[in-house]
């Protein structure tokens, strides 16, 4: 037989191809982020200077890391008529929003869809020396509503069945009142229906698909492997989360590695995959931010080829899987809503001790020897 040389022949076509592929998942989701900065949410609102400054710092945050183009006003005052009956627009935005803050006792928060064909209206009460509270509570009530519509989504009720709601028997062809007026309070059926609209916003779940490239403390002759890999997520999304929320989330994740161990007389090849689930839970630190933390385990899958020289007698290629326990934490970044940054730090413990030997003249030599506790860091890409 002849001298033993590294096949890497297969590792250098996979790694081409994991390379085309992982531009192809690059440019999709840029490609989708971009077209979808395209869409804009216009918003006007009337109140104080101070609440409204407030207001825009606030929506800026949330509705802005959702890639859409946010325009804002103010008005002197907002009647139900504006919202309720639709304005021509060549290039209508993907979501127009009022915001009434005069009202001592509450916010009212008006929201229409591109067609003006669905209204969304919410009552927000305040509570006196919590100002903050209700800015936070209007500015997530349109970021839900943002987001639903960008997932192609429907909100709140027909504009004909809000206008006998908020206006009552008043007709379309009856001139608009000049006076300013409060919408009525509604009805407890109607509370009860927002309730289970927010509910149900909060118990979405959501997917993501990722890219990675990894690398952790392997083993005692060949201490740092790395190689690419592809992510599965899912998340307990409760749409825009305000800081501090928290989330259930899973993650997994398949990786390859090559490893080249040139030893005399016998050298070895090793292919090796590897499979972990974990389940934990996501922190958001802010709206575009949120930390994971979850544990779980896996397989390590390694094909394994000997090489030596022609004096030496090689087993043939086997294949070897032994389970690993995992520990993990990281964070995940959105740079747009289809495409965020992630990176996790990992600690994956063997559950039984492996090695790699060859026998010459009844002595046993280790090729290889995985240590049982492996550090590692996850660098990649996620997107829905």
């Amino acid at each position: 037989m002849r001298p033993g040389s590294p096949r890497e022949g297969p590792a250098a076509r996979l790694a081409r191809w994991f390379a085309t592929a992982s531009l192809i998942l690059v440019l999709l989701p840029l490609r989708a982020a971009f077209a979808q900065g395209k869409n804009q949410v216009s918003v006007a609102v009337a109140g104080e200077a101070s609440e409204t400054e407030a207001l825009r710092l606030a929506l800026t945050d949330l509705v802005g890391s959702l890639g859409v183009q946010l325009e804002m006003g103010t008005v002197a005052s907002i009647e139900p008529r504006v919202v309720l009956f639709p304005q021509p627009s060549d290039d209508p935005p993907l979501a127009r929003v009022w915001i009434d803050l005069t009202p001592s006792n509450r916010a009212i928060v008006y929201l229409v869809d591109r067609p003006w064909e669905r209204v969304l209206v919410r009552f927000v009460p305040r509570q006196p020396g919590k100002q903050q509270l209700l800015t936070e509570q209007v500015a997530q009530i349109v970021a839900l509503a943002v987001e639903g519509l960008l997932a192609g989504g429907t909100i709140g009720i027909s504009r004909a069945a809000a206008r006998r709601e908020l206006l009552g028997s008043e007709t379309p062809t009856q001139k608009p009142n000049p006076t300013p007026q409060k919408p009525p309070v509604p009805a407890e059926p109607r509370k009860s229906r927002v309730i289970a609209d927010q509910k149900k916003a909060q118990n979405s779940v959501r997917w993501f698909l990722g890219v990675f490239y990894a690398g952790e403390l392997y083993a005692n002759r060949y201490p740092f492997a790395h190689g690419p890999g592809v992510w599965v997520a899912l998340d307990g999304e409760g749409g825009t989360p305000r800081p501090s929320a928290l989330g259930l989330a899973a993650l997994g994740a398949v990786q390859y590695r090559h490893i080249s161990i040139d030893a005399q007389p016998v050298g070895a090849e090793f292919d090796i995959f590897s499979a972990r689930v974990s389940f934990g839970a996501w922190m958001a630190l802010s709206p575009k931010l949120r930390a994971l933390f979850a544990a779980g385990g896996g397989v390590d899958l390694s094909g394994l080829r000997p090489t030596g020289n022609r004096t030496t007698t090689l087993e043939k290629n086997r294949w070897l899987a032994y389970p690993v326990a995992r520990a993990l934490a990281g964070a995940r970044y959105s740079v747009a809503r289809d495409l965020a940054l992630a990176g996790f730090l990992s600690l994956d413990l063997l559950l039984f001790h492996s090695r790699f030997v060859y026998e010459q003249n009844g002595t046993r030599f280790t090729a290889l020897e995985p240590w049982r506790a492996r550090p590692g860091l996850e660098l990649g890409i996620l997107f829905p």
